[in-house]
C-alpha cells in the first residue's frame, strides 16, 4: 500500500515525448521539483495540491485536506523535534 503525500503544482507544461504533446505538471517534492503526467485528471491549476502514483497525478485535493494530511504524516512518521513534511501550506 502506498501513502499518498500531497504535492503542490507549481507549473503546467507541455512535454513532447516521442513527438506527441503531453500535458504535464511540475510539482514541489521536498527541496526539488519533479514533472509528472496528467493522463488521469483534468483541470489541474497552478497552486492545486495533488496525489501522485507512478509518475501520474491521480487525485486533486483541496488545501485543507493537504494541510491535515501533511500534519498527520508529520505526527506519525517523523520523530519529535524534527520536520520533514511542510505542514504550513501557504495560501495563494
Amino acid at each position: 500500500m502506498c501513502v499518498g503525500i500531497p504535492f503542490k503544482v507549481i507549473e503546467i507544461k507541455e512535454s513532447k515525448t516521442g513527438g506527441k504533446p503531453e500535458d504535464v505538471v511540475e510539482i514541489i517534492e521536498g527541496e526539488k521539483t519533479k514533472v509528472v503526467k496528467l493522463d488521469y485528471v483534468a483541470k489541474v491549476r497552478v497552486g492545486d495540491y495533488v496525489i501522485i502514483d507512478a509518475e501520474y497525478v491521480t487525485t486533486i485535493i483541496d488545501m485543507e485536506e493537504a494541510r491535515e494530511t501533511l500534519r498527520l504524516m508529520q505526527e506519525v512518521y517523523v520523530p519529535e523535534n524534527e520536520t520533514y513534511f511542510e505542514v504550513d501550506v501557504e495560501v495563494l
